[in-house]
């Protein structure tokens, strides 16, 4: 479970974090993650798409980047709020998924005819520059850590309903290397809250990143953005060797 680090974003699908976890661990691995989602969003799939199948181990994953702040937006939604306060709430979303996957199909085909291909050339590095420029001069937005507690206490909840082993992996963001003024704040937080729920805390900031002599290297072309594709493998090793009873 997890954001656009765990969906596969900028790296080829078998390079993605659940392909290299699947490689290390020659086990089936369900990869839950969708970009741009939120604690509450992540939740809600971990419910929906988890039920049909016999999940020996759940692993959440949270990028420190911007994991906390879709929640000040998604708490104000009462469908999402309903997954955390009804019990055995769910919307068997995942028979809909024929559905779904047409009406996508349908929209890319639109956006194709609509659109030259000059239209879809992006500056991507040039986006992301301007976005931490934005993130670092606007004010700081106040974080929801008992929201976020509680979406946590949940998720293990219903990961031990099915006898499934709950793991939360802590990812550090780009930042954090390129200059000497995080504030770590968050991380402290973060696994304390993580520590009083009980839950395996995966440490790759302090395990991985923090023992390599250039973490930079870790990203693509030492830029802001996602991992490298052997980053993914040697945070995917880390994990199989931290989890219990392989």
């Amino acid at each position: 479970i997890g954001d656009s680090f765990v969906h596969g974003a900028c790296v080829k699908n078998d390079e993605n974090l659940a392909s290299s976890l699947a490689r290390s661990s020659n086990k089936n691995v369900l990869n839950l993650g969708q970009g741009g989602s939120g604690p509450l969003d992540q939740l809600a799939t971990l419910i929906e798409y988890s039920k049909l199948h016999e999940v020996k181990k759940v692993i959440w994953f949270f990028f420190e980047g911007n994991d906390l702040e879709p929640l000040n937006k998604s708490k104000s939604s009462d469908f999402l709020q309903s997954y955390l306060k009804i019990d055995n709430f769910n919307q068997n979303l995942i028979k809909q998924n024929n559905f779904a996957d047409e009406l996508k199909k349908r929209v890319i085909e639109k956006i194709h005819k609509a659109n030259s291909k000059l239209s879809f050339l992006k500056l991507y590095q040039t986006r992301l520059f301007f976005k931490e420029i934005i993130k670092n001069t606007k004010k700081k937005e106040d974080l929801n850590y008992d929201l976020f507690k509680k979406v946590i206490a949940k998720a293990k909840k219903f990961s031990q309903n099915k006898n499934s082993k709950f793991y939360f992996v802590y990812l550090p963001e780009f930042s954090r290397f390129s200059n000497n003024e995080m504030d770590e704040e968050k991380y402290f937080k973060v696994k304390k809250i993580i520590n009083d729920l009980n839950i395996n805390f995966i440490d790759v900031k302090t395990n991985i990143f923090l023992k390599k002599a250039d973490p930079l290297s870790l990203f693509p072309f030492r830029m802001n953005g996602h991992y490298t594709r052997e980053a993914y493998n040697e945070i995917a090793n880390y994990i199989y060797l931290k989890s219990e009873d392989k």
